[in-house]
């Protein structure tokens, strides 16, 4: 583990699609390379499942269609304060 970096747990929709789980895959990627100094990622897990104590933040690197109807479980799963907006 490196020292001051934010350790980041994504997370991803139990209702992705096979070109869903491509586009997520690549985000990653991205963001990955994008903030390698400033944070760790955790491997992905899907929302719903425990979120580890050292987890930081968590971070949806896709927004599918799903986020609208599972605003209650990413509500009552974890104790951040969270808001999902319908844009």
């Amino acid at each position: 583990m490196n020292v001051g970096k934010c350790i980041i747990q994504p997370l991803y929709f139990r209702e992705r699609n096979e070109r869903e789980q491509k586009e997520y895959d690549e985000q990653m990627k991205n963001i990955s390379a994008l903030y390698e100094d400033e944070a760790e990622f955790l491997p992905e897990k899907m929302l719903g499942e425990c979120v580890p104590e050292q987890a930081d933040a968590v971070v949806f690197p896709q927004m599918i269609g799903a986020v609208y109807r599972s605003g209650e479980l990413i509500k009552c799963s974890y104790s951040y304060d969270v808001t999902v907006w319908n844009c």
